[in-house]
């Protein structure tokens, strides 16, 4: 089965640090991932791309975790709370609604698919999107993907695992982050993609690897 799988449907900053390491960091992870190739392992040849992916998340995650007992301000409505998103923000702008099997857009309750995907079916079989790309979540987007605001990423992932268990859909097998050039990489230090996926398969749970796409241009 094809199928998308999607933080939102569409129709911190503490981490700029490791951005600006970045074009250090990216040539000796690509030295290890030929390294690894030439010795059988089976690394592809944008293993490099992903530094993150060089790195031990469960180390990161493990020093992060009394961090996130702290109290914090909630991304939306900058009220104090315990996590990224305060509760009273995720029943607000998080809340359950139907949606087409096929693409993910809203539809009335007890219709399946929406009448686009009858007239001319996309490509693919399923889509799971958690939320719509409207405020406050294509904001948030926004700042993850482009301003190094990866507090942000466990309030992504984790609506996106809600959304996937929530589902009638078969649990994937494999979770594969699209990858991102490595001009991008370097510029940011990280890819989105990855982790977002990389958190939703601890979840699931299920296999990750963020060397098994190659980006082609």
């Amino acid at each position: 089965m094809r199928r998308a799988t999607s933080a939102c449907s569409h129709g911190g900053c503490g981490c700029r640090a490791m951005r600006r390491s970045a074009a250090s960091t990216a040539a000796p992870s690509s030295a290890r991932g030929a390294a690894a190739a030439s010795r059988g392992g089976a690394v592809s040849g944008m293993a490099g791309q992903y530094i993150e992916a060089m790195r031990p998340a469960s180390l990161l995650d493990a020093l992060a975790a009394p961090l996130r007992r702290l109290p914090s301000q909630c991304a939306v409505c900058r009220g104090w709370s315990r996590q990224r998103l305060c509760e009273a923000c995720t029943e607000r702008y998080a809340a359950r609604r139907p949606r087409c099997r096929r693409c993910a857009i809203g539809v009335p309750a007890a219709v399946p698919v929406c009448g686009a995907c009858l007239t001319q079916a996309p490509p693919f079989d399923r889509t799971i999107a958690a939320v719509d790309y409207a405020h406050p979540w294509d904001e948030l987007g926004r700042r993850f993907k482009f301003d190094a605001c990866l507090d942000l990423a466990d309030v992504l992932a984790q609506r996106l695992l809600d959304a996937v268990r929530r589902s009638d859909a078969p649990r994937p097998d494999w979770l594969l982050p699209v990858p991102v050039a490595a001009g991008r990489l370097r510029e940011r230090g990280y890819n989105q993609a990855w982790e977002l996926a990389r958190r939703v398969a601890r979840g699931l749970p299920c296999a990750t690897d963020a060397r098994l796409l190659l980006r082609m241009k």
